[in-house]
């Protein structure tokens, strides 16, 4: 009972906390939303490189909830759009929180599914961890729901086990990355970081300059892997759990830093630093009482607008109901179950026959979207990189890079690689067409690069295109990178007369 006690107390959050991870994951929602419109036409429509004949014959029954697949139509994309826009914005202010954040998480995963090619691991945490939000109280503090609330929680630090099952989702993911790095650069010659600032297409900003220091990149290698395996032990230790709250923050949120500062991975790092939030202990809201009466003021400004908008808004908004006491038994025995099953889930990438059971019950995964995988760079990261030439054939018998809208052919390496892509989503893309799963998306993504040609330029057509991916490889000790050219796919384009 000892021992409960203390993993209760351990894995409280302060309702303060949690509602500013709550405005963190609604900016979050419409920054991700904002950078996937931009193309929008390419990535989730018919006329882009996966119409929905694309989806449904390369990815079966995977499509089926999605909302986004039910048409291609650009409009029909567009309103979902705005209206995830909309809700994500309900989330943040915290207006119908709880309906907010189902149809939130429920049009993030069927955007996801729309188009998985794109998908990464900062997609799987986020709806991952919008999941486990649907249960927890976080509109209880700084929303215009607890101004209307007839009920409210008045302690500020609590026991909640959806917000806990939040916390264990967080430390799950450290700290099965750790454990699925077993490769000899993580774990013997510590040369990972190495390997990852070799590939051109994710080193930016920093990453060069840290690439020149082979003892520091040594150095962080070993303390990358460290600090996941070991940092979540952190926020088990009873004595002054505060203190050692800080530290794991601390030291998550500066790894997090690092690689948004180093390597262009989209979101990534801004969504586990926005999921540290929760952690943050009541002292940290005694030492800036500032930012809690700054944030209860505008939000009381906010309600009162919407009260004087629609009236009578606070007869007919809901209230904190009294709901029955077995649903509330229902829910956390429901909560409970999906805890286990995602460590299983996660215990099986390591150990498979020990925990090769979980796969009957890969219907739950489906269905919640719990299932995950945290293979980051693991076991090692790649040793090779490379660069895509589409050499085009055009019917004025002139040949032009069609990766490279036009550009005369060079098979010499691109000077900058980030400039081969006008966003993360694009190279994840072109990443995941290189795996022998999606050889078949080649075909649709050729057809795709002729649709575009030859519908919005004018003068001579594209013909036919040969696709060749030069592989670059790294490595040890900066040795002389070996470059070979692999032709990958072939296709004839339909010009229209």
């Amino acid at each position: 009972m000892k021992i409960l006690n203390i993993l209760t107390k351990n894995f409280s959050v302060d309702l303060r906390s949690l509602a500013i991870t709550r405005i963190a994951f609604g900016i979050l929602i419409l920054a991700d939303l904002f950078i996937r419109s931009r193309f929008l036409k390419d990535f989730y429509t018919d006329e882009g490189l996966l119409n929905l004949y694309a989806l449904k014959s390369l990815y079966e029954g995977n499509y089926y909830t999605s909302v986004h697949a039910l048409s291609g139509d650009y409009y029909f994309q567009l309103f979902l759009f705005l209206l995830a826009a909309i809700f994500a914005f309900f989330l943040l202010i915290g207006f119908f929180t709880r309906i907010a954040t189902i149809v939130s998480w429920a049009l993030l995963v069927s955007l996801n599914l729309r188009n998985p090619l794109l998908l990464q691991g900062g997609d799987v945490l986020f709806r991952c961890l919008l999941f486990w939000g649907i249960f927890t109280p976080w509109a209880e503090r700084f929303s215009v729901d607890s101004y209307f609330k007839k009920i409210r929680i008045e302690k500020n630090f609590i026991f909640s086990l959806p917000a806990a099952a939040f916390i264990i989702q967080i430390l799950i993911m450290y700290v099965f990355t750790g454990m699925l790095k077993t490769g000899d650069p993580w774990r013997k010659d510590y040369t990972a970081i190495y390997y990852a600032l070799s590939i051109d297409h994710f080193s930016f900003l920093l990453g060069p300059y840290i690439y020149k220091f082979p003892q520091l990149m040594k150095g962080l290698t070993f303390s990358i892997i460290w600090i996941e395996l070991l940092g979540p032990l952190l926020l088990l230790i009873p004595y002054k759990n505060s203190l050692f709250r800080y530290i794991f923050i601390g030291l998550m949120a500066s790894f997090q830093l690092g690689l948004a500062l180093t390597m262009n991975i989209g979101l990534f790092p801004w969504i586990c630093i926005a999921s540290l939030l929760i952690l943050l202990p009541p002292s940290f809201w005694d030492f800036l009482p500032g930012l809690q009466n700054f944030l209860n003021r505008n939000f009381a400004k906010l309600s009162g607008g919407i009260k004087y908008y629609i009236k009578g808004i606070d007869n007919w908004y809901y209230y904190r109901l009294r709901v029955p006491r077995f649903f509330n038994i229902l829910t956390n025995i429901l909560i409970i179950f999906l805890i286990v099953f995602v460590l299983f889930w996660n215990l099986k990438h390591s150990y498979a026959d020990t925990f090769s059971f979980i796969n009957k019950l890969t219907f739950v995964g489906k269905a919640t979207q719990l299932r995950q995988k945290w293979n980051m760079f693991a076991p090692k990261p790649y040793s090779s990189d490379g660069w895509y030439v589409i050499v085009g054939l055009l019917d004025n018998g002139l040949i032009r890079d069609v990766f490279r809208n036009g550009k005369e052919v060079s098979w010499d390496p691109p000077e900058n690689r980030l400039d081969d892509f006008s966003s993360y989503r694009w190279r994840k893309l072109t990443r995941n067409m290189y795996k022998e799963k999606n050889k078949r998306f080649k075909r649709f993504y050729s057809k795709y690069l002729c649709d575009k040609w030859n519908n919005n330029r004018n003068g001579p057509k594209l013909k036919e295109m040969d696709m060749y991916f030069v592989s670059e490889y790294t490595l040890p000790d900066y040795k002389f990178r070996e470059h070979k050219i692999n032709k990958r796919y072939s296709y004839e384009c339909r010009i229209k007369n």
